[in-house]
């Protein structure tokens, strides 16, 4: 059914309506020479914009903000926010516009936003204007999320400015339309907590009940179950984002969305093999926001938020309700990994095996998504396609053997099973080397066949069937991923008589263990005979922990070289709060 003219959209501009404390009024700044680069027809709906407007001259004049939008009063959100674990007061949309709320489909509104549209009063400086290239990432970034099921904001079009603007080099300008069912982040409410404004907490939240909670409007504790909303939707969306190999990069509060959908794409990546200590952000030199560190951080974020709605009624002390998170992510990510093998009873036997193959994709370079992918034809076929990429392939024999027999216990048929898992492992991502490919071609040579190739298997049926896809599209890149630490988390099998801690697989170096503490490089001497038999072991402290001093019983490690009696005393002074996938992620709560 076709839609409406853009100017004809349904606004409704509620945010506008908190007043003048929460943004800046201010109209887009014109560019000189506005072209489209690619409309997604796939989203016009949601706002209820007829598809065949992608390619009329008013739509193109309208989101570079060359014409005023009939409806749209376009404004500059405030918050600060929490960047890299410090508070920054100043930010706030110092290059996007929120044009309006937009009523579409089934009634449902959503934020119609232009990023990089010039400055605001809070751009501190900077030109307000966004690259191509990083416009173009997002792009493709948030509707191969949106095709993956995993919630996420969603891109319009893709609009070049004709402009050149200066980062490191001069570059392309481009304006990205996104839509989100709202622009509210953590850092919102931090805003307006550490300005000591707490009746504009109470407004904002009001405001975001109403918006996406109404059930809770007139509830006495509307506020501690809106929190309680909002982590539940957090942690659900980072054990989407754990399941498919999904880095954000920078998950600093102000990128959080308080629905729990994906939110600002910077410098975002999938894995490619399996590395818990991969970052895709080459200036996160710490790994804050590695892959594996995803989960606490989350966490940790909620934090902050739950700090900043402090003085609400009924929301002094949120503590309880954080205690929701972890077993919540638990429970979602077990169920997701369990859907990815296939497996439906997911006891001890089950953590075991799942456990065991985290670590084993860790050491052997395997694509994570392809083996998931092929792993669905087993037994029948694909099994020498999985060995080939395995160092030691009989240790993938021995876990295949421990699969199968988990296989047997299911009640259901290798077909039906194989369905299952193509359903949620997909055969294509956005692989960061297919991303640049679509950056190059239009930096070069303005071509974007590229970014309409990539987009082709937008829908979730494309994405994970085997129809309408180059094979090219699917495999790893030739050069293993790199910019990231590597830590690979293995199943707790060390009896310790002190608090019982996860350990991976570090190196060593000649007559010393080598021990990783979170970037920091720590020295233990080992018997010189020895030392080149044992396989040292990275340990994460629990956050509990302030200083501890551990005797590692050598005894533990059957392959270690190390006689019974051998000991190493290590002792620790730096807290950690690093969660192990598999001790914590995958544990039967």
């Amino acid at each position: 059914m076709p839609g409406n003219s853009i100017d004809r959209l349904r606004f409704s501009n509620a945010f506008i309506r908190l007043g003048p404390e929460f943004y800046q009024l201010k109209a887009p700044d014109p560019v000189p020479s506005p072209t489209l680069i690619h409309f997604n027809p796939g989203a016009a709906p949601l706002i209820g914009l007829d598809p065949a407007w992608g390619a009329k001259e008013e739509f193109v004049l309208t989101f570079a903000g060359n014409r005023a939008l009939p409806g749209a009063e376009p404004l500059a959100m405030a918050y600060s926010g929490h960047q890299f674990g410090v508070y920054n007061p100043r930010l706030g949309d110092g290059r996007g516009l929120l044009l309006g709320e937009v009523t579409g489909e089934e009634g449902k509104s959503w934020g119609l936003h232009l990023k990089g549209s010039g400055p605001t009063r809070f751009a501190r400086g900077f030109d307000g204007r966004a690259t191509l290239r990083s416009s173009i990432r997002e792009y493709l970034g948030s509707e191969a999320l949106a095709g993956l099921g995993i919630p996420t904001t969603r891109a319009l079009a893709l609009i070049g400015t004709g402009e050149v603007v200066w980062r490191e080099t001069p570059a392309p300008g481009a304006i990205l339309v996104r839509l989100a069912d709202t622009h509210i982040r953590f850092g919102s409410f931090e805003y307006f907590h550490h300005t000591r404004q707490p009746g504009n907490v109470r407004r904002l939240a009001d405001h975001a009940i109403a918006m996406h909670h109404p059930e809770l409007e007139g509830d006495a504790g509307r506020y501690r179950l809106f929190f309680r909303q909002v982590l539940e939707k957090t942690a659900r969306l980072i054990a989407r984002w754990q399941a498919f190999g999904f880095i954000h990069g920078v998950m600093n509060t102000d990128n959080m969305s308080i629905t729990g959908a994906t939110f600002d794409y910077g410098p975002f990546g999938f894995l490619d093999a399996f590395q818990p200590r991969f970052t895709a952000n080459h200036t996160d030199t710490a790994g804050r926001y590695a892959f594996g560190r995803q989960p606490e951080t989350g966490f940790w974020n909620l934090e902050k938020l739950a700090i900043a709605l402090s003085s609400l009624p009924g929301a002094e002390n949120l503590t309880e309700e954080l205690g929701r998170y972890q077993p919540l992510y638990n429970r979602c990510f077990r169920e997701l990994v369990g859907q990815k093998l296939g497996l439906a009873i997911l006891d001890a036997d089950f953590t075991r095996l799942a456990g065991n193959l985290f670590q084993l994709l860790h050491e052997n370079p395997v694509d994570y998504t392809n083996f998931f992918r092929r792993l669905a034809d087993f037994p029948h076929r694909g099994v020498d396609a999985l060995r080939d990429n395995f160092l030691k392939p009989q240790a993938l024999d021995a876990w295949l053997a421990d699969y199968q027999r988990l296989l047997d216990r299911e009640d259901e048929s290798d077909e039906i099973r194989r369905k299952k898992m193509n359903r949620i492992n997909p055969r294509f991502i956005p692989r960061n080397y297919l991303l640049d490919r679509a950056v190059e071609a239009a930096l070069k040579h303005s071509d974007y066949a590229e970014i309409a190739c990539s987009k082709t298997p937008s829908t979730k049926r494309r994405r994970y069937s085997r129809a309408r896809a180059s094979t090219r599209r699917f495999m790893p890149p030739t050069h293993p991923q790199t910019g990231g630490r590597c830590g690979c988390p293995v199943r707790p099998e060390a009896r310790f008589s002190h608090t019982p801690l996860t350990f991976t697989h570090s190196y060593i170096r000649k007559e010393q263990t080598m021990i990783s503490l979170d970037g920091e490089i720590t020295e233990i001497t080992t018997p010189p005979n020895k030392a080149d038999q044992f396989r040292s072991v990275t340990i994460w402290l629990p956050e509990s922990e302030e200083h501890v001093e551990l005797t590692l019983a050598l005894e533990d490690f059957k392959k270690s070289g190390f006689g019974v009696d051998d000991k190493i005393t290590l002792k620790i002074d730096k807290k950690f709060d690093i969660d192990s996938l598999t001790q914590n992620l995958l544990r039967i709560d």
